[in-house]
């Protein structure tokens, strides 16, 4: 599973490594990769209706409260990603992942079905 991560990370890394967001390639890369796992979790938790209204509500707890969790969580996610997959390491499997042009098109459709399965799945359930 860590390849396949790592994989992924190397693809946005490479993606986002170029123009403006080359100083930012790193962070942007592992944020990418947070919000991809988050959409397919969000999808998986749907199909299984885990995500109920008084999951996603919670009328007891006020609205900036929420978004001060929902920080501290990402935060929690990107340091634990940091430590697990350094820059470096990225940029040596990045270089070998540069040579594999299909590797950026595997990963746009898969991001594309993602975000339409989501989609599909949250508007059904609605």
């Amino acid at each position: 599973m860590k390849t396949l991560i790592l994989k992924v990370l190397c693809t946005f890394y490479n993606y986002y490594n170029k123009g403006s967001t080359k100083m930012i390639a790193y962070e942007s890369a592992i944020l990418a990769v947070l919000l991809l796992l988050f959409i397919n979790f969000a999808t998986i938790f749907s199909i299984y209706n885990y995500w109920s209204n008084d999951f996603i509500k919670l009328p007891t707890i006020s609205r900036m409260v929420k978004y001060i969790v929902s920080i501290i969580a990402l935060s929690i996610l990107l340091f634990i990603f940091k430590k697990i997959f350094s820059e470096d390491e990225i940029v040596l499997t990045g270089e070998c992942i540069k040579n594999n042009p299909l590797s950026k098109y595997i990963l746009l459709i898969y991001v594309i079905l993602s975000v339409v399965l989501f989609l599909v799945v949250v508007l059904k359930a609605n």
